[in-house]
């Protein structure tokens, strides 16, 4: 069956390329008056031969983000603006609720837990992150390292290959070294992050679902509301009624536009 897979990924790679060798040559044929488009390959979910990303549902992958291969993302999970997970040599789980922030790196047989925060700019190297753990900014977990449950390694610190920090506790330097205990309120606050991380990953999630249409429209029936003052809305009689009145009057504005897009285009 493997080899079934195989054969059929290939003769799909083999199709798209002949489309984009045909578009290569139309454009070597039109010579200088050519116009080539440099379009973004970038993609958010790539497979690597037969490994593909595994992603349910809810989760957030923010546009700029890269999970290649044999990713798994759990739900709840997020995934950040720029961040690559990158597991093209070995499996990487991201569990719930976890966060990989802002142009962080994971790769290699690396494993994000339940509730865990990898900060932006932080690197994960086929190393374990566990439940509730906090790997701070520009932090570098090395090759089998471990970052302990309820515990925090500070901002740009450096976890050695095979190390562990040790549970309730917080880490820090390079090499990373035991400084003290979390604080209730250090625990505390690691849960209240994580919510709160759940919550923005929703709400930008909503976002970047959205068409340029959709936000278009938005953007209308918000000027429309924001077009009558308060005051004046009283006096005629229309408080509680500006997006009533806001959607009569955009969609009046909409219909305007789709006529005269219409005549354009005749």
């Amino acid at each position: 069956m493997s080899l079934m897979r195989r054969a059929a990924y290939a003769a799909g790679m083999m199709i798209r390329e002949t489309g984009q060798a045909l578009d290569r040559l139309g454009s070597s044929l039109q010579g200088k008056y050519a116009y080539v488009e440099q379009l973004s390959r970038h993609r958010q979910i790539m497979n690597l031969d037969t490994a593909k990303p595994i992603l349910s549902t809810p989760a957030f992958i923010a546009p700029s983000a890269s999970l290649i291969g044999n990713v798994e993302l759990s739900p709840s999970a997020s995934v950040w603006y720029g961040a690559v997970l990158r597991a093209d040599n070995a499996p990487i789980l991201i569990g719930p609720r976890a966060s990989v922030g802002d142009r962080a790196v994971i790769r290699g047989a690396s494993q994000i837990a339940a509730d865990a925060t990898v900060a932006p700019g932080a690197v994960i190297d086929a190393a374990e992150v566990r439940a509730r753990a906090v790997v701070g900014a520009g932090a570098v977990v090395s090759p089998g390292a471990v970052v302990a449950e309820n515990s925090i390694l500070r901002d740009g610190s450096y976890l050695p290959d095979g190390a562990a920090t040790s549970p309730g506790d917080i880490w820090g330097g390079s090499p990373a070294q035991r400084e003290r205990a979390l604080t209730q309120e250090e625990m505390d606050s690691i849960t209240t992050t994580v919510e709160e991380t759940v919550a923005l990953a929703s709400a930008h999630a909503t976002e970047c679902g959205k068409t340029h249409e959709q936000i278009e429209a938005e953007k209308l029936r918000q000027s429309l509301i924001e077009e009558r003052s308060e005051d004046y809305n009283s006096h005629m009689g229309l408080l509680g009624r500006e997006a009533e009145i806001a959607e009569v009057q955009a969609r009046i504005v909409e219909e305007d536009r789709e006529e005269q897009r219409k005549v354009g285009a005749a």
